[in-house]
């Protein structure tokens, strides 16, 4: 679309389904109006089974990004997105051919009427006013719709050649189905479910909590989330313990287990045979006993080097640095054991078998990891810090420099009726911890960067541009500890994103809390 809209990129997605005749059709009328040639980027998007219509799309010069089957259409939409390095992206199915020009129009002009409609996002504001009962924005939106906003090049019904009176009508039409898909009937269910779940919150927070943690293992930001919520409550979170834990989170005493299920590497059927193990002969005495006893139960060394890293053996009295350095060997001289025990079933006249040597574990003099090591250890296997957060050694310095928490940025913009503290563009100082970051070339052929930034209230992604990039790149690394200063910046629906435009520099409080200020 760069002949259109200079300062935009346009890209064009096809959702297609394993359908490749349809979408050679679809290619083929493309092909004839010349419509792929206005595009800066196209794609398909296919089911990563349909290799035909992989095919089908390369024939006709365009990239194939599979998606996988279980992601369903909103997996494609962010296969799509993800695959085009465009401003903008226009989505069509495989079935949608063009065979003739609407109303005497230009294939040009209907594209660019429809990029104009995209970027100023009018049918969105439409739909959120609606939504949220807003009278005042939907009678603004009404006047648009009639008559169009020249701010956001938006020309209106009546400019496009349709009466007053239809446009009126239309518009009527879609506010009584917004008072019907928004309706009060639908405003009770979830009241009564609120209710329901208030009082759960009141009567038994520990329960609630526990059961809220494990429906959101696959979001670590929900979970920074309710971990912060469970803090305010005075809920401690303890780590995994062999002894303690079970599947999922549980209330132990007055705070809660993590489970065994959310360690990486641990499958719910190993954790069923340790639980098993449990009931049948009592707690594990010992890493060894551990071991002897879980023999057989898919025990390996992925599963026991993870549990260690978590701290399910830290009450055992070792060191996590011990078992680590030693888990190994132990386990291989196990293995051995087993093996020559099986051998021994087969041959038991022979007198010059090998007997099974007895298995010690062996545990060298060896300090214990830094606290800075141990988190970085239990956020790798779990997703989270356990016995503690990297934020414990700056929280007060970052307080002291006028940091607010990202949490309270994130409840606040969530607000039903709108943020109250923070607004876009407002100026913020954050202090957190790089989780992850990309960098990334720009139209402009320079470099940018997107970093993760979290601390133990919630996540948010930091943009850092060019010149702070170049200035101070080096401290933009994981499980750096920084400061960043920038603008709020809110777009469409998104979750807020804070933008750096100038250099790091070390902070005076702490030598290793780097600061981003404008």
């Amino acid at each position: 679309m760069g002949i259109l809209f200079q300062d935009k990129k346009i890209g064009l997605a096809l959702l297609c389904d394993n359908a490749p005749y349809t979408l050679a059709m679809t290619l083929a009328s493309y092909e004839r109006s010349g419509l792929l040639n206005y595009f800066d980027e196209a794609c398909v998007v296919f089911p990563e089974s349909a290799g035909k219509v992989c095919e089908t799309a390369l024939s006709y010069g365009l990239s194939a990004e599979s998606s996988p089957a279980e992601g369903g259409f909103i997996g494609a939409l962010h296969t799509a997105v993800n695959a085009l390095d465009t401003d903008y992206v226009l989505l069509a199915e495989d079935d949608c051919m063009i065979w003739e020009h609407l109303r005497g129009e230009t294939l040009e002009n209907q594209l660019k009427r429809a990029v104009e409609l995209l970027i100023s996002g009018q049918a969105d504001m439409v739909r959120r006013a609606m939504s949220k009962k807003k009278v005042k924005d939907i009678e603004r939106e009404r006047e648009t719709f009639l008559h169009g906003d020249p701010e956001r090049s938006i020309a209106g019904c009546t400019a496009n050649g349709i009466p007053q009176a239809v446009a009126e009508s239309i518009y009527d039409e879609i506010t009584d189905f917004a008072n019907y898909a928004f309706n009060k009937a639908h405003a009770v269910c979830y009241a009564i479910v609120a209710y329901q779940t208030a009082w759960f919150k009141c009567h038994y927070p520990r329960e609630y909590m526990a059961a809220l943690l494990t429906s959101v293992l696959d979001s670590q930001g929900k979970i920074a989330e309710y971990i912060a919520e469970c803090r305010s409550m005075g809920i401690r979170l303890l780590p995994p313990d062999i002894n303690q834990s079970g599947p999922d989170f549980t209330v132990a005493g007055q705070d809660i287990r993590f489970g065994l299920v959310a360690l990486k590497g641990v499958g719910r059927g190993f954790t069923n045979a340790v639980l098993a193990q449990r009931q049948a002969e009592g707690p594990f005495r010992s890493f060894p006993d551990f071991c002897q006893r879980l023999q057989g139960e898919d025990l390996n060394k992925r599963v026991v080097e993870s549990l260690i890293r978590a701290g399910a053996f830290d009450a055992m009295g070792v060191f996590r640095s011990q078992l680590m350095a030693a888990y190994e060997p132990f386990l291989d001289s196990l293995a051995r054991n087993r093996r020559k025990n099986l051998e021994g079933q087969f041959d038991l006249f022979s007198l010059d078998q090998d007997q099974p040597e007895p298995v010690e574990l062996v545990l060298p003099n060896l300090p214990e990891y830094p606290p800075q090591e141990r988190m970085a250890m239990e956020k790798d296997v779990t997703g989270l810090y356990l016995s503690g957060h990297p934020m414990d050694a700056y929280r007060e310095a970052a307080r002291r420099r006028g940091a607010v928490t990202i949490g309270s940025i994130l409840s606040d913009f969530a607000r039903e009726d709108g943020p109250a503290v923070y607004r876009d563009g407002q100026m913020v100082k954050v202090a957190g911890v790089i989780s992850t970051y990309k960098t990334r070339t720009t139209r402009n052929n320079t470099l940018m960067a997107y970093v993760s930034l979290e601390d133990d209230t919630g996540g948010m992604e930091l943009l850092v541009f060019a010149r702070a990039l170049d200035q101070s790149g080096g401290y933009i690394r994981e499980n750096q500890a920084i400061l960043a200063s920038g603008r709020i910046s809110v777009r469409d629906e998104k979750e807020p994103q804070l933008m750096a435009e100038l250099g790091l520099s070390p902070a005076p409080e702490h030598r290793s809390l780097a600061a981003a200020a404008l």
